[in-house]
């Protein structure tokens, strides 16, 4: 019978593989109509356990393992948009998720770093923050110039040393990137 609810646990190590590719095999396979029994494997799947022919984890294929590498990427990308961190504040702390955090500008005059929300609304943190703190918070966290550290996932368009992101505040078109930082952006996007 095709079992419904499956848990992961990742990273995966070789013993864990093979118990995740059975489990992936399982799930391919189709119940029979009339009973509880499994249909043959489809072409593929059988090519597949053919090819698992012995409890020796050396043996596992490099098309097994391989996708397994691929969903463990996607895991951990999809976990680090979701990721959550906690700020200080000048009242206390606040807990923020990645995808919420457009950007940060520092404001000279109030000696502070403040966030630029998602939402459209700022938050400042605590005066005693560092570029250095905010940068360790995420690597989507990018510093663009002296003054601001922008989230990748809001990085619409470069156009020489200036960036645009999906969302900005009205009083601001582009931002300016510093010719100091502009070698660490570009490395950090990714150009097809």
């Amino acid at each position: 019978m095709v079992k419904e609810n499956y848990s992961y646990a990742f990273p995966l190590d070789q013993s864990n593989c093979l118990e995740v590719t059975l489990k992936v095999i399982d799930k391919l396979a189709v119940p029979a109509e009339d009973t509880s029994h499994l249909n043959a494997p489809s072409p593929e799947v059988a090519n597949v356990l053919s090819e698992i022919e012995s409890p020796d984890l050396g043996k596992i294929p490099d098309k097994i393992i391989l996708a397994i590498q691929k969903a463990q990427e996607a895991f951990a990308l999809q976990a680090s948009r979701q990721h959550s961190f906690m700020v200080a504040t000048p009242t206390g702390f606040q807990l923020l998720r990645l995808n919420q955090v457009v950007y940060f500008d520092y404001q000279p005059d109030k000696k502070q770093w403040v966030i630029w929300l998602a939402n459209k609304t700022q938050l400042p943190l605590k005066r005693t923050t560092l570029a250095d703190n905010i940068l360790n918070y995420s690597p989507d966290f990018i510093r663009i110039n002296q003054r601001q550290i922008i989230n990748l996932d809001y990085l619409k368009k470069i156009d020489g040393r200036s960036c645009q992101l999906s969302f900005h505040p009205a009083s601001e078109d582009r931002m300016i990137i510093s010719r100091s930082y502009l070698k660490g952006l570009q490395e950090r996007v990714e150009v097809i």
